[in-house]
């Protein structure tokens, strides 16, 4: 498969069918931890990152805080009586948002918050229910499927919603914290076997996705990443498939802050604003080279990998094509000194792509370049028999993309309708 770089035909509209988000912000670590002001920081950076994500610049925002050490009643009652936001959801556009959010921030502040009242009622229970509560907050238009780019994918999966809800809120995983959020004891079967703990977990929200299911709403659980963490007792992977089961989204605040320093803050977005449930089977693996013109013109080829070409999974005709690591799992362990590759073992490790770590990430340097720069490529799909097909090729995540492919007999000339001076070469 080869690539040349074209201008692009315009930005994939996936996330532009998003209308409303309402950020979800947990309070109780204002009262476990003495770091309350830090705690506070992190959620405000990465709220900033998304309130300041251009294709979401046309939606509407809204914020709530809520305690989950609560019942949504004792929590909504608490905060109303300190003048915090914890009822009534008010959209407006990003910017004034934000503004709204720094001063509710700071308000919250100058607040100190106790345990003063305690709930009979797990965690797990009171996150679910002040998830259920936004769902009567406000009257959620009903939603018209149509045939926008992006709304779902090949096996009729709603990969982009129209309304998100962003909880952010620690994960701690350490067992006596998850055995009180799901109310087992920590000796139960279901902190050690994945299925048991995912299938548990769904016990708890499970009424909470049907919810949202009807009202075409997307939830993503941001952990919030601050202050010293105790041991990990209960391995990453399973809160992460407890969440990701339901076809939520999931990543850290080190992904969206600390990640989007290296990474466009596009490619990241996908963890949360897109659904990870998206058909993956008949997949296959294709050989990528870059085309490159050298200072004469004449054509230089950089070979990328191998990747994975994922034939039925499908985002409105698109095709997902990821990188594939060629390491052993040893390798994969190995940390790097190095802080840019901290940065993207994080991305791995949240979203499940990998980085060559011995070799220069041509690929995801490429899917980087294209997204910054605006542009698309022309792909040429070569099989073992010498036919041909082309495609275009648009990033996705910092280690995946999506790829139309047209029909027969479609080649480069027919499809750059534009000014052939538009075309770029990488020199």
């Amino acid at each position: 498969m080869k690539l040349v770089l074209v201008l692009s035909l315009g930005t994939i509209v996936l996330y532009r069918t998003c209308h409303r988000i309402v950020l979800l912000i947990d309070l109780n670590p204002l009262i476990l931890s003495p770091d309350s002001n830090q705690y506070l920081a992190v959620v405000i950076s990465a709220a900033e990152k998304l309130l300041s994500f251009p294709p979401l610049s046309a939606s509407l925002f809204s914020f709530k805080f809520f305690i989950s050490s609560l019942s949504s009643l004792l929590s909504s009652s608490k905060l109303s009586a300190l003048s915090i936001p914890s009822s009534k959801l008010s959209f407006d556009l990003p910017t004034p948002t934000l503004v709204s959010l720094r001063r509710a921030i700071d308000v919250v502040k100058r607040c100190e918050l106790q345990s003063t009242s305690t709930s009979t009622s797990p965690r797990g229970v009171n996150v679910a229910a002040s998830l259920r509560q936004i769902v009567y907050d406000y009257a959620w238009e009903p939603v018209v499927r149509d045939m926008i780019l992006g709304f779902t994918d090949g096996g009729g999966v709603d990969v982009v919603r129209s309304n998100i809800v962003v909880t952010f809120s620690s994960i701690f995983r350490d067992l006596k914290w998850v055995s009180e959020f799901l109310d087992v004891k920590s000796n139960d079967e279901c902190l050690r076997e994945l299925g048991l703990f995912t299938s548990k977990f769904g016990e708890v929200f499970d009424f909470v996705n049907d919810l949202f299911d009807d009202r075409d709403i997307h939830l993503s659980w941001i952990d919030v990443s601050f202050g010293e963490r105790s041991e990990r007792e209960l391995k990453s992977e399973f809160f992460d498939s407890g969440v990701r089961g339901l076809g939520w989204g999931h990543c850290s605040t080190d992904s969206l802050v600390f990640g989007s320093l290296n990474v466009p803050f596009g490619l990241i977005y996908p963890t949360l604003g897109v659904s990870p449930k998206v058909s993956t089977s008949h997949k296959f693996t294709v050989q990528v080279s870059l085309e490159i013109a050298d200072i004469d013109g004449k054509p230089m080829e950089c070979k990328c990998g191998e990747l994975e070409f994922s034939s039925s999974s499908e985002i409105s005709n698109w095709r997902v094509l990821q990188w594939i690591s060629q390491e052993s799992d040893q390798e994969k362990e190995q940390e790097s000194g190095f802080w840019a590759d901290r940065v993207l073992q994080i991305l791995e490790k949240e979203t499940g792509e990998r980085v060559a770590k011995k070799s220069s990430p041509i690929w995801q340097i490429l899917l980087s370049y294209l997204y910054r720069e605006g542009y698309s490529a022309l792909v040429s799909l070569t099989k073992s028999d010498g036919s041909a097909r082309t495609g275009i090729l648009r990033p996705f995540t910092f280690s995946s993309a999506l790829i139309l492919v047209f029909d027969s007999g479609v080649s480069p000339q027919t499809v750059d309708n534009e000014d052939s001076s538009k075309k770029r070469s990488c020199s």
